[in-house]
């Protein structure tokens, strides 16, 4: 039989300070079943019988603080766990258990606006089976600065940094509907 998910999610969103701003929460529950396995009998390869779930909740603010200054930030709570299948009552691999965003842009000219942000995510399994494996947490970094060349047509750089090191992620036009 093949893989088969459910979702249920309760949440509720919120205008304030002059519906500027958009609150949101959720909390929720994923369920998967006949979901991949690793396979006993052939390691390094999966078969289909295990359910897993993952209880969690989220939270967001959007909006605008100010003329010009737009503002996200998110939060994810994750708690996964093997219900059928080997490793039963194990946590999920890749799934942190932890996740915060951010992003904020502001428009300094007509035409030129700055963003900045980042993303971190808490350590995670990579393997939950033996050996376990843990993957560390991280946290990343964005900008970009974007310069409208007319109605229709921009342009943005934005470079990327981890805490490895720092690459230019994205040179791009952008073409506006």
């Amino acid at each position: 039989a093949p893989e088969k998910n459910r979702n249920i999610e309760l949440g509720t969103k919120w205008e304030v300070l002059n519906k500027r701003v958009l609150l949101s929460a959720a909390v929720f529950r994923t369920e998967k079943y006949n979901a991949r396995v690793p396979d006993p009998d052939n390691p390094g390869f999966n078969i289909l019988g295990g359910d897993q779930r993952v209880d969690g909740f989220e939270l967001q603010a959007q909006g605008q603080l100010a003329e010009g200054w737009q503002i996200t930030v998110g939060y994810d709570y994750l708690d996964s766990e093997q219900i059928k299948g080997a490793p039963v009552g194990a946590e999920l691999p890749f799934v942190a258990r932890n996740n915060l965003t951010f992003w904020t842009t502001y428009l300094v000219l007509p035409d030129l606006q700055l963003g900045i942000g980042g993303q971190y995510e808490s350590a995670r399994l990579a393997k939950n089976t033996a050996p376990i494996e843990k993957a560390p947490g991280y946290f990343t970094a964005d900008a970009m600065v974007k310069y409208l060349i007319t109605e229709r047509l921009d342009a943005l750089l934005g470079p990327y940094a981890a805490i490895e090191g720092f690459a230019v992620r994205a040179l791009a036009l952008e073409l506006l509907h």
